[in-house]
C-alpha cells in the first residue's frame, strides 16, 4: 500500500474488497471491508527526541559561510545522536510560499516546554541531499541547544530540510541557502525593497516578488542600481513574503506581524515582583556580544520596593525558533539588579530573539517571567558623506 498524506479536517473511507491480501499471501477479508477516519485541523503531536525549536521553523543560511543550523534536544542527557540523519527536498518559490503560511500559522501553536513534531507535504519533492549528521557541535553544558552544518556541495535554494533519527521524522525547517539578504519596509499600500549581498553590495536588475499567503502573487518588479524596488499593493490580499531572485539563489523576508508576550503569571504566589530587562542595543549582527540588564521589583499592588541583594534569578536567550541558546543563574545586588553577556555564534540564526528574567518556581515552572525581544540582523551601516557649505567666512553676533 503507497504512502498517503493525508490533508487536515478531512474525512476518509478506506475500502477493502475480498481481493486483499495480507503479507502472507492469505486472504485478508472474508467479504468487502470499510472504514472512516477523519483528520484533525491541529499540528501533528509525535514526540520527538530532537526539533528545530517550537517557533517558526524558517532559516536562511549564508551559502559561504558557516552553514550551521541549530536544533534542541528535547529528551534530556539521555538522548544518544546516533541515528540521526539530515534530509533536503528542493523547492520552487511556487511550492515554498503555501509552506511559508504553515510556518506563520505555527505561532499559535507554540508548546513553550514540549515539542510538536510539524510536518510539510514532501511526496511530491524528491530527495537531492541526504546525510548522517556526525558533526554535531553543542553550544554549552548549559544548553540544550546543537548544531550542525550544511555540506559545502549543496548549492544555494530553497529545501525543506528533515531530521530524522532511525527513520522516525523529529521535525522539519525549510530553508534558505542564499549569498543576499532582503530587508522590506511596508507601508499602507507598498513596500519599499533593498537587496543586497550578504557583505554590503547593493544587487541591481534582481526580479522581486511580492506574494500573499495562498501562494499568490501581489506585486513584482525589479531592483534599481542601488538594489531598490518600491512595489506597490494591490488591496485584494494582505502581503505575506518578499522574495528576491538570483539566478538559482533565492532570499526571502517575512512582512507579517510577529508578536512575543510577557507571562507574568503561574498560579499561587506568595510574591509578586515587576521587572524591566533590556539589552544594551536592539540590533546585533552573528558574532556579536549581547549585554543585558534586569531591574527587579517586588510589587505590592502598585506599590514597588527594592529587592535588595541575594535574589537568585535565570535568565534564558532563546533564538527565533524558541531553541535556548543560554542560561545563566544570576544574583541581584544591592540595587536589586542583574546583568550578564552572551556571545552570539558566528553564522547564527537571524531573526527575533528574546532574553528572559525568570523568578521562583511554582509546580515546576516559574512564577514570574519577563521578557524582552532584540533582533539579529546580517545588516551594512549605511555610507554616507554630508557636506555644509557656509555664503560667508564669519558672522557677527546678531547677524542672519
Amino acid at each position: 500500500m503507497p504512502n498517503i498524506e493525508l490533508g487536515r479536517n478531512l474525512t476518509y473511507q478506506i475500502e477493502f474488497d475480498e481481493t486483499a491480501e495480507l503479507a502472507t499471501g492469505q486472504v485478508a477479508f472474508a467479504a468487502p471491508f470499510q472504514y472512516e477516519l477523519r483528520t484533525s485541523n491541529s499540528s501533528v503531536t509525535l514526540s520527538a527526541a530532537f526539533g528545530f525549536g517550537s517557533g517558526a521553523n524558517m532559516q536562511v543560511v549564508q551559502a559561504d559561510g558557516r552553514r550551521a543550523v541549530q536544533f534542541t534536544r528535547y529528551a534530556g542527557e539521555a538522548a544518544s545522536h546516533d541515528g540521526l540523519l539530515a534530509t533536503l527536498h528542493p523547492l520552487t518559490p511556487a511550492q515554498l510560499i503555501p509552506r511559508l503560511e504553515m510556518v506563520q500559522n505555527t505561532n499559535s501553536e507554540w508548546d513553550y516546554y514540549g515539542s510538536t513534531v510539524r510536518r510539510f507535504r514532501t511526496s511530491e519533492l524528491e530527495v537531492a541531499y541526504s546525510w548522517p549528521l556526525t558533526d554535531i557541535v553543542r553550544f554549552n553544558a548549559d544548553s540544550p541547544a546543537h548544531e550542525f552544518t550544511i555540506p559545502a556541495e549543496v548549492p544555494a535554494g530553497l529545501y525543506v530540510l528533515s531530521l530524522r533519527q532511525d527513520g522516525v521524522l523529529n521535525d522539519q525547517l525549510l530553508l534558505a541557502i542564499t549569498e543576499n539578504t532582503v530587508v522590506a519596509k511596508r507601508a499602507r499600500d507598498s513596500v519599499l525593497v533593498w537587496v543586497t549581498a550578504i557583505g554590503g553590495e547593493a544587487k541591481a536588475n534582481l526580479p522581486v516578488q511580492i506574494f500573499a499567503a495562498d501562494g499568490s502573487l501581489l506585486a513584482n518588479g525589479t531592483t534599481d542600481d542601488g538594489g531598490r524596488a518600491q512595489l506597490t499593493l494591490p488591496p485584494t490580499a494582505p502581503p505575506t513574503a518578499v522574495l528576491a531572485q538570483d539566478g538559482d539563489d533565492y532570499t526571502l523576508v517575512n512582512i507579517r506581524s510577529w508578536f512575543y508576550w510577557d507571562n507574568n503569571s503561574g498560579g499561587q504566589r506568595s510574591e509578586a515582583f515587576t521587572a524591566n530587562i533590556y539589552t544594551d542595543r536592539p540590533l546585533y549582527q552573528p558574532g556579536h556580544t549581547v549585554y543585558y540588564k534586569a531591574i527587579l521589583r517586588r510589587d505590592d499592588d502598585a506599590i514597588l520596593s527594592n529587592v535588595g541583594a541575594g535574589v537568585t534569578a535565570t535568565v534564558i536567550i532563546r533564538d527565533s525558533r524558541q531553541n535556548i541558546i543560554h542560561t545563566a543563574t544570576v544574583t541581584s545586588n544591592e540595587f536589586g539588579t542583574f546583568n550578564g553577556q552572551f556571545a552570539l555564534t558566528e553564522g547564527g540564526m537571524l531573526g527575533n530573539y528574546l532574553v528572559s528574567l525568570e523568578v521562583g518556581v511554582s509546580n515546576g515552572r516559574p512564577t514570574y517571567t519577563k521578557s524582552q525581544t532584540f533582533k539579529v540582523e546580517d545588516y551594512r551601516k549605511p555610507d554616507y558623506t554630508v557636506s555644509v557649505t557656509l555664503d560667508r567666512p564669519y558672522y557677527l553676533p546678531a547677524t542672519p
